[in-house]
């Protein structure tokens, strides 16, 4: 590719579809360079990252690439945008380089708001005159997504500062989101930025259906990736893949009223047993202890843990203000032990911790959403079990073998 002018005869832009989760349909395309071959398309990327091509040369075939791509983008009805990727050597112009982007897009008569130019350099290097660009191509109507996040080094307070309209998630992020929680837990990360930020989440590389309903689970506005098309020489109908996307909004639809009730089920059962329990239990005949009467409220975290089952995996007591009273009580296999916690602790800042107890405040016990447990890295919930008079038991439970449970089993 690298070669003579005549190569670009076998050059041609191809349109990846960019498919709205919400409406089911396609709502953009993005441009991507293709060279042609007897035995089919082959991508430009390695073509564009080869340090040993000229800057020249690589203007050179993405002008060629976007003025074709914009050609054929003006004849398309509707309200699609067009993705375009825009180089860092756009953002950084010398003399003699061909026409901007903004130029073609203007020369081709498309209005500026349905064009998105992708960045992605810009966020890292931190160059104000590329943000300054910038800013200039949206004021004149221009949207502008992040490209590749979670792929490389990012500047998030950069990322934040360009409140960018659309933030793609990187295809190495999404993969292997669906089956491990570090994964799952970086791409919400970035769904909980774009929500602060007002951007859309767009998850790149959505191959399977797990991916899909991966992104309709954390509130991904689009998808992009094989689970609908490659990029392709034409663009698409709209309604191509409404089917497709229908069918997994139904099964993240499913999957989530599934763990929904599942997580109401383990709530119910678990205060169930308490309420068993305590109801009856010696110590509430006196209840509360003075708070530095360590051994009493031990008593109770490592009584009710003994009555739980297996999923349980430990409990503590706390007051309202989140200070730990006892021990954290663990099960090792069938022997419940204090753990090793020195001193107070204070559980507060813990994300579950005040919206569980809002509601157990009221004298309902509340199960938290799904985490990640520090110590065990395991999926875990928990529940926060009011014990009357300010004190609340907390009860750790292994989200995945409470699940698998049908219904849970003695310990």
């Amino acid at each position: 590719m690298a070669g003579a002018a005549t190569d670009l005869e076998r050059v041609a832009p191809f349109f990846q579809p960019v498919v709205a989760v919400d409406e089911r349909e396609v709502a953009g395309y993005e441009v991507l360079a293709r060279e042609l071959h007897p035995t089919g398309p082959a991508s430009l990327g390695p073509f564009f990252r080869d340090p040993a091509v000229s800057r020249e040369r690589r203007l050179q075939v993405d002008d060629w690439v976007l003025t074709r791509a914009l050609d054929r983008f003006r004849r398309q009805a509707g309200s699609a945008w067009l993705f375009v990727n825009l180089p860092p050597e756009r953002l950084a112009p010398l003399p003699g380089d061909p026409p901007d982007p903004a130029e073609r897009v203007r020369r081709a008569g498309i209005p500026p708001g349905r064009v998105v130019l992708e960045v992605g350099e810009v966020v890292t290097t931190g160059s104000r005159e590329a943000e300054a660009r910038l800013g200039r191509l949206r004021q004149e109507g221009f949207r502008l997504a992040v490209d590749d996040v979670g792929a490389a080094l990012l500047s998030l307070p950069r990322l934040a500062e360009l409140a960018p309209d659309f933030i793609k998630v990187d295809r190495s992020l999404v993969g292997p989101a669906p089956g491990n929680l570090s994964y799952r837990a970086a791409v919400e990360s970035f769904a909980r930025l774009a929500d602060r930020i007002g951007a859309d989440l767009v998850l790149e590389g959505v191959e399977t259906e797990a991916q899909l309903v991966l992104a309709v689970e954390v509130g991904a506005r689009y998808v992009q990736g094989y689970r609908f098309a490659p990029a392709l020489a034409e663009l698409v109908n709209p309604h191509r893949f409404s089917a497709a996307m229908a069918r997994g909004v139904e099964t993240a639809r499913r999957r989530r009223w599934r763990a929904l009730e599942r997580r109401q089920t383990l709530g119910h059962e678990v205060a169930a047993r308490l309420d068993a329990w305590w109801e009856q239990a010696p110590a509430r005949r006196r209840w509360p202890p003075p708070p530095d009467d360590r051994p009493a409220y031990d008593a109770v975290a490592r009584t009710a843990l003994t009555l739980l089952p297996g999923c349980c995996l430990h409990t503590f007591v706390c007051d309202s203000r989140g200070w730990q009273l006892s021990a954290d009580w663990e099960r090792h296999r069938h022997r419940v032990l204090p753990g090793g916690r020195p001193g107070r602790v204070n559980w507060s800042a813990r994300p579950y911790f005040l919206a569980n107890l809002a509601t157990a405040a009221t004298g309902v016990p509340q199960l938290s959403e799904p985490y990640a447990d520090r110590r065990s890295h395991r999926a875990v919930v928990t529940l926060t079990y009011p014990l009357g008079a300010d004190r609340y038991l907390l009860v750790v439970i292994d989200w995945a073998l409470a699940y698998a449970s049908e219904p849970l089993g003695d310990s």
